[in-house]
């Protein structure tokens, strides 16, 4: 991620983790993942959880 090469590894590992969860969990997600979320929908729940991991 581009945000590695500012030298936030420890953010860019936040929202790497963060997408993984909501893959993983599979509630919020879009049409083309078999969902019905909007994808603003789906980035305020990976915002959500970078900021829970904080």
């Amino acid at each position: 991620m581009l945000i590695e090469q500012l030298g936030e590894c420890d953010a860019a590992n936040a929202i790497v983790g963060a997408i993984e969860a909501n893959l993983l969990d599979g509630t919020v997600k879009t049409y083309d993942l078999g969902g019905s979320s909007r994808t603003t929908d789906v980035g305020d729940d990976i915002a959500g959880r970078v900021m829970q991991a904080r």
